[in-house]
């Protein structure tokens, strides 16, 4: 076994140093021990297989600031002009709800199914 003394630090600090190192090895080492027991326990090559979660399709409205209202419908409003321009052109339906401020640079919203809404819920 090897020993690499520090000759800038004093008796003491390199007694420390060497310490806390065979603390953290022997805490290692007992972790390691405790699983190849538990593996062992469980039948040999018996190999727990991790699934790895397949990423969920990016929906159309995820480019956009979007949230669903606490009746399940879905606000979607423009990042930008572009965003806006598009919004309007593509995803506004005959039964949404259009929103925009009267602003420079106010993002155009619109509520998915929104005709169809409470009329509470509108007002």
């Amino acid at each position: 076994m090897k020993i690499t003394i520090d000759v800038y630090k004093n008796a003491r600090r390199n007694a420390a140093y060497y310490y806390e190192q065979a603390k953290r090895f022997e805490k290692k080492a007992a972790g390691a021990l405790k699983a190849a027991e538990d593996n062992r326990a469980g039948g040999l090559g018996a190999k727990q297989v991790s699934k790895k979660a397949k990423p969920s399709k990016r929906k159309w409205f995820e480019g956009f600031h979007w949230f669903v209202t606490s009746e399940g419908l879905l606000v979607v409003a423009g990042k930008d002009a572009k965003q806006n321009e598009l919004l309007v052109a593509k995803h506004l339906a005959e039964n949404d709800l259009f929103f925009h401020a009267d602003v420079v640079g106010a993002s155009a919203t619109i509520l998915k199914n929104g005709s169809h809404s409470r009329q509470e819920s509108r007002a």
